[in-house]
């Protein structure tokens, strides 16, 4: 009985060790820690998180978290544009096409960053010309 307590213990000031070590990089929090000891395999109970995992996973492409998530302050910011990633509620504000009008909005609520592309590169929308 005692080498399975000793066992745990070591498991235990290791599991301490390892989140210590994270932490200690610029950059690492507690959130990103336990994103990523998330089950994926747990369903969400909200379609609102689906949502917003929806938009995290767009942003994971590349540099793309730097360029999207950075510029904004984080994916979470979105939800004032998107209703707090109620997807119903952002169907009933924009048009399946209406990117121009979300993107107006996420650059005037959001005020992101550096640059905003708004060539045809984005969408094949030239929103200079709007």
């Amino acid at each position: 009985m005692k080498s399975i307590q000793k066992e745990t213990m070591k498991d235990q000031q290791l599991y301490k060790s390892a989140i210590e070590f994270l932490l200690s990089f610029d950059g690492v929090t507690q959130e990103d820690l336990d994103n990523h000891l998330t089950s994926e395999l747990k369903k969400p109970e909200d379609i609102k998180i689906i949502y917003r995992r929806l938009c995290e996973s767009a942003q994971n492409k590349q540099m793309s978290s730097k360029v999207i998530g950075n510029a904004i302050g984080g994916i979470d910011n979105l939800k004032k544009v998107l209703h707090d990633f109620d997807p119903y509620q952002v169907a009933n504000t924009y048009e399946k096409t209406d990117i121009i009008t979300l993107l107006k909005d996420i650059k005037e609520q959001l005020q992101p960053v550096g640059q905003f592309r708004t060539t045809k590169k984005v969408y094949g929308h030239n929103l200079l010309n709007q």
